[in-house]
């Protein structure tokens, strides 16, 4: 009997396209909608997590660990060298009257997933009704920049679609990954900063001494409180919808990683160009001000180049 291809995946010469979720499919999935650029790699994993069976993973080229092995006789190795997986940059949670996102347990619909693989852009979009009836459209994009390859872009758009109330954001960085096989972290956090808008967290391999940084910009309300964990911080914030109209957040990701270590790889990592509207002189005219009292020197929106910009490591923008 002539046997029959199961086809999962829509056919199109440009996209990979998944209509519904199968969570028999999950790790597959995750290795089919990978991204990379020749120095990050993450895997097609749920920003959000949750209980679906899981291979989270982001890689960096180039960083590895190794643990020691019996030798049987000389000349056999006595070490071994391994892929690790490192800072988590998509580390998201998102819930509704206290009710998290899983997709291995909620209820949703209109699931859609696709790689556009003329633009390396993945999609990600469905339905979540919650246990009280709400309705919330989310739309999740992620894209890897192919010229300046330490950065990566993730953006969620919430669409209320029959409720007007609050969904809770929590967007981080972490470093508490753990290697599957071996079922260890391979981490020690060294630095870790926040502040209005922004996080960075900067972590050493235990064994084989490589530095990694990681730092973010997300747009989340300034009132965002700052939870720290393990290897790991977070921003989270109650965000308002109003129904049946969009709400964007945004997080610009830098994640460095070129054999400098300590301080010089965290001043190298932050290096910024602070930028905001020519009419917000609540400051000064070229000065933003955080919270703490910190101040620094920045520059118009209307001043900023494609010849600048080139120059920097991120962009962090401050709105009127």
């Amino acid at each position: 009997m002539a046997k029959t291809a199961n086809i999962h995946y829509a056919v199109d010469p440009w996209k990979i396209t998944e209509n519904g979720f199968d969570e028999k499919y999950s790790r597959v999935g995750e290795s089919i909608f990978s991204l990379g650029n020749e120095s990050i790699g993450v895997r097609g994993c749920f920003d959000e997590g949750g209980s679906v069976d899981s291979l989270r993973g982001a890689y960096i080229n180039g960083v590895y660990e190794l643990v020691d092995i019996e030798r049987s006789y000389r000349g056999i190795v006595d070490k071994v060298h391994f892929m690790i997986p490192a800072a988590d940059w998509l580390d998201t949670a998102i819930s509704v009257d206290g009710e998290a996102l899983d997709l291995g347990r909620a209820s949703c619909s209109d699931f859609v997933r696709e790689l556009d693989l003329r633009t390396g852009l993945l999609k990600r979009s469905f339905i979540w009704k919650t246990a009280g009836g709400k309705e919330l459209k989310l739309r999740f994009e992620r894209f890897l920049d192919m010229v300046n390859r330490e950065r990566a872009y993730q953006r969620i758009t919430f669409e209320a679609l029959n409720f007007t109330g609050e969904v809770r954001i929590e967007s981080g960085l972490s470093f508490n990954v753990t290697h599957e096989g071996r079922k260890t972290c391979f981490w020690n956090e060294t630095i870790c900063v926040t502040d209005r808008g922004s996080m960075a967290i900067q972590a050493r391999t235990t064994r084989s001494g490589q530095e990694v940084f990681a730092g973010a910009a997300v747009s989340l309300p300034e009132c965002a409180a700052v939870e720290r964990g393990e290897r790991s911080v977070r921003l989270c914030a109650d965000v308002r919808l109003v129904e049946r109209v969009p709400y964007t957040f945004e997080k610009h990701a830098v994640i460095l990683f070129d054999g400098s270590e300590g301080n010089e790889l965290f001043e190298r990592g932050q290096k910024a160009l602070m930028v905001k509207p020519q009419i917000d002189t609540r400051d000064g005219a070229r000065v933003v001000a955080s919270r703490s009292g910190l101040t620094t020197p920045c520059i118009f929106m209307e001043e900023l180049t494609g010849e600048i910009a080139r120059e920097y490591d991120c962009i962090l923008v401050d709105e009127a």
